[in-house]
């Protein structure tokens, strides 16, 4: 009997110690709520913290709003000793219904410190929805702000070589005074505005800007920027970052890690398909091959922010840095072959957002000229020439077999501008190309387009902080 009361007592003991050891309870008790909480937050026993937090927000006050029961929420789970720190992410952001908040906590384990994100569902009274850990580095998405040719805004207040992150209009009006209405409307309670403006390295004027963002701990960020410089040009230039991101405490760091290309570190295989005809000789242009810009012509019937959700989704894209009419320039995430690019423009084509897509191709600056260099491009259009107004019918059997269109032609009958598509048997250059050797025509060339960039720097142009554009210059004659 002695033994049986011997055994029972040490299998209780044994339980008791199991139960502390473990520490992490469904329910949480009045006198040691702390204890309990924190024995759950580790990464085996997160969920076990869930019904802990759903009590905790069941007793807040209905006459709070949303942010100030998220705003206590912080403080009470800064109030445990295991916590480092707790952060509202971002307040609604998840469009759901209901719509889904999310609060980082960090905490020490095993030496290192884990970042958890909960979900907190909207509700009345508001619910832990879900979490998941945070695994480092991780890359953050961002839209750049696309320049239209249209808006001017001076900017003040900013330092070379420092990103500053926005998070309210109030805080905006301190660094952009944007007057003509086309600066886009950011939702701060989702997203956070950066700003950065850098040095180029001996004044080298730049072609564009490749970015990347990559979070590399709870507080820390890095940019990344690939930067292709113009050789002949040297002037005191800098370029800018103006990127709208899910959202961003103002008390993080950013680190700027720039790379300087002064050539594309790849050729273009396809350089011989790039050229046009004239009466003596074919003119190649596929040296000047850009290997990481396109120019996409986009849909206009459907709206620009359902097209720009759509490219950005594909995931083949780094930014859309110029938007004109019913087009824009974007950016690769590297630089690629030309067939690589090649294998882009048909998965953009299948889309029913987009028209067409076209290369891009360098304009290299002269060594005493007043631009320094700039953009070629074409979009869908090419001149035909006829010997006469008798090789209309001609003309006709030609564009029926190609799926081309006439677009405008003079008064004589004798030229006219035609249009290619993603239907057509090809873009404006083989299309052209096709044309003027059938053998029937005088002339037949694509209308080729440039944006020169000048070397007058214009300081107060948030967009194109550095350089003047002047765009749509007739980069090639139409006729001999």
């Amino acid at each position: 009997m002695k033994k049986t009361k011997l055994l029972l007592s040490i299998t209780a003991i044994s339980i008791i110690l199991i139960f502390s050891i473990s520490g992490c309870k469904d329910e949480p008790t009045e006198n040691n709520e702390k204890v309990d909480f924190c024995s759950c937050i580790n990464t085996e026993n997160i969920a076990k913290s869930i019904p802990i937090i759903d009590e905790f927000l069941s007793e807040l006050s209905e006459n709070m709003n949303d942010e100030q029961k998220l705003q206590e929420l912080v403080t009470w789970l800064k109030s445990h000793p295991c916590i480092i720190d707790a952060d509202i992410i971002c307040q609604s952001c998840i469009e759901t219904e209901p719509q889904i908040s999310e609060i980082l906590i960090s905490f020490e384990e095993n030496g290192e410190t884990k970042d958890i994100v909960f979900d907190i569902s909207m509700t009345n009274p508001l619910k832990i929805a879900g979490y998941n850990e945070k695994h480092y580095p991780l890359d953050i998405p961002f839209r750049e702000i696309i320049y239209n040719g249209e808006c001017f805004c001076p900017w003040t207040n900013l330092k070379f070589g420092k990103v500053v992150i926005v998070n309210s209009d109030e805080e905006l009006k301190k660094y952009i005074n944007c007057t003509c209405g086309n600066f886009p409307k950011i939702d701060f309670s989702k997203q956070s505005f950066l700003i950065s403006l850098n040095y180029s390295p001996d004044g080298k004027l730049f072609y564009h800007v490749a970015k990347s963002i990559t979070q590399n701990s709870t507080k820390n960020y890095k940019l990344d920027a690939r930067v292709r410089l113009i050789n002949t040009c040297r002037y005191d230039y800098g370029w800018s970052s103006l990127l709208i991101t899910n959202k961003i405490n103002e008390d993080c760091i950013f680190e700027i890690n720039e790379k300087f290309d002064e050539e594309s570190e790849l050729t273009c295989e396809c350089a011989d398909e790039f050229f046009f005809n004239t009466l003596y000789n074919k003119i190649y242009f596929g040296d000047n091959f850009l290997n990481d810009i396109l120019l996409i012509s986009f849909n206009p019937d459907f709206p620009f922010k359902e097209i720009e959700d759509y490219i950005y989704n594909t995931g083949l894209i780094n930014s859309i840095f110029w938007k004109e009419n019913n087009w824009i320039f974007v950016n690769t995430k590297e630089q690629k072959s030309c067939n690589e690019l090649k294998d882009i423009i048909r998965i953009f084509e299948s889309s029913k957002y987009i028209n067409f897509v076209n290369f891009v191709f360098e304009v290299k600056p002269l060594e005493y000229d007043f631009f320094c260099g700039g953009y070629m491009y074409y979009l869908n259009e090419f001149s035909v020439g006829l010997h006469s107004e008798n090789d209309f019918p001609l003309l006709q059997e030609v564009i029926q077999k190609t799926n081309t269109k006439i677009k405008s032609h003079n008064d004589e009958g004798t030229y006219y501008i035609l249009t290619s598509d993603k239907n057509s048997e090809g873009d404006a250059i083989k299309m052209a190309n096709y044309f003027y050797e059938t053998g029937y025509f005088i002339s037949s060339r694509p209308l080729m387009k440039s944006i020169r960039i000048s070397g007058r720097p214009v300081y107060q142009n948030i967009f194109l902080p550095n350089y003047n554009i002047f765009n749509n210059d007739t980069f090639m004659f139409l006729n001999d």
